[in-house]
């Protein structure tokens, strides 16, 4: 049976290949062809010999995930994809073309066990994890279907279907594939990861990947508040969170994150910006403003674009760097989950066959 290759480091390719490729650095080729290059189809890889090319292909395959659905965007061009696992299981990514870069959302897992309040995926519940490789085929899988749309740097955001911290040793080992600078090449300066705060996990993140961003989900500066909205609140208090990001304050290469759902009448007070200075206090830190992409069933409304504004407003009276995301795909509800939801209610889908 052959085996498909892609998304493993090479480690593996080379103790997987080894047996049928006598030369290391046939290996290396063969590694750069898919991950530098991105051909994945064995007969293209012509540094190789006919002969070298037939014994591989017989053994070995380099196949995206299966595609089961693309939406895409009239009013931006963001791309959302329903991929399809090994097993059957579904993720969701999203490619968001900008100005200056390509964004790229990632999941970490298939389901989410949080169930934050605002969020489809917590809705689905946890199925699993997912392996690194699967996490690296996702990136693939994107990257050669937007193949001629690649014209600015890659920007890589773990904001996807679950909590990547909750899958902390997958999400690493994905990140050192996708850095790799003999294969997908991506700095890690382009690369953030969002949690919700697990916080042993968060030590290690910050000690044995320091160049890579950190996004921390706050979305209320009061833990009753964010304890009803994010149930993780009750074992990882963000104040813990706090704690440890003022202690390593000065091993941290970029601002963090504090990525802020804007809730009509929950967190969207004067007071809430207030605690948020308060809170913060000590750590580099940069506010992102998000505007709520609301989903069928919610009880949460999304807080007016001028109320916004104004709470932003205030936060840069103190001299505190204050984005307010520009919502994408809102035609698509690009949030993810929703593709997810809409098959699991029957909706038809568009099949897209893999390309080489």
């Amino acid at each position: 049976m052959v085996k498909n290759l892609l998304g493993y480091d090479f480690n593996i390719f080379h103790t997987e290949l080894s047996p049928f490729v006598d030369k290391s650095f046939h290996i290396k080729q063969i590694y750069q062809w898919v991950y530098k290059k991105r051909v994945l189809n064995i007969n293209n890889f012509t540094n190789l010999s006919k002969e070298l090319r037939k014994k591989v292909a017989g053994q070995f395959s380099f196949s995206i995930l299966n595609v089961l659905s693309e939406e895409v965007s009239s009013e931006d061009g963001s791309r959302k994809y329903l991929l399809e696992l090994e097993d059957g299981k579904k993720i969701e990514t999203v490619f968001i073309p900008q100005k200056d870069r390509i964004s790229i959302c990632l999941s970490s897992q298939v389901g989410c066990k949080f169930g934050c309040k605002f969020c489809v995926t917590g809705l689905m519940g946890f199925h699993r994890n997912l392996e690194y490789y699967e996490i690296v085929s996702q990136l693939i899988t994107v990257l050669v279907i937007n193949k001629e749309r690649l014209k600015n740097r890659i920007n890589l955001v773990f904001m996807g279907m679950g909590e990547p911290l909750d899958n902390y040793e997958n999400v690493k080992r994905a990140i050192k594939v996708i850095t790799d600078s003999e294969g997908i090449s991506i700095s890690p300066k382009r690369i953030t990861v969002s949690t919700i705060g697990i916080i042993s996990y968060l030590k290690r993140f910050l000690e044995e990947l320091p160049d890579v961003k950190l996004a921390f989900s706050l979305n209320s500066p009061f833990p009753s508040v964010r304890k009803e909205l994010m149930p993780v609140e009750k074992r990882y208090p963000f104040a813990e969170n706090m704690k440890i990001l003022r202690r390593e304050r000065k091993k941290l290469k970029h601002r963090v994150t504090f990525e802020y759902i804007m809730l009509k009448g929950v967190n969207d007070r004067l007071k809430d910006a207030k605690e948020i200075l308060t809170i913060t206090k000590g750590i580099p830190r940069k506010i992102n403003l998000i505007p709520f992409n609301y989903f069928e069933g919610s009880e949460l409304y999304p807080t007016e674009m001028d109320k916004i504004d104004k709470f932003a407003g205030y936060l840069r009276k103190y001299r505190v760097v204050v984005t307010i995301r520009d919502s994408k795909g809102k035609d698509i509800k690009a949030s993810c989950g929703n593709l997810f939801a809409k098959l699991e209610r029957g909706h038809e889908i568009m099949e897209i066959k893999n390309k080489d």
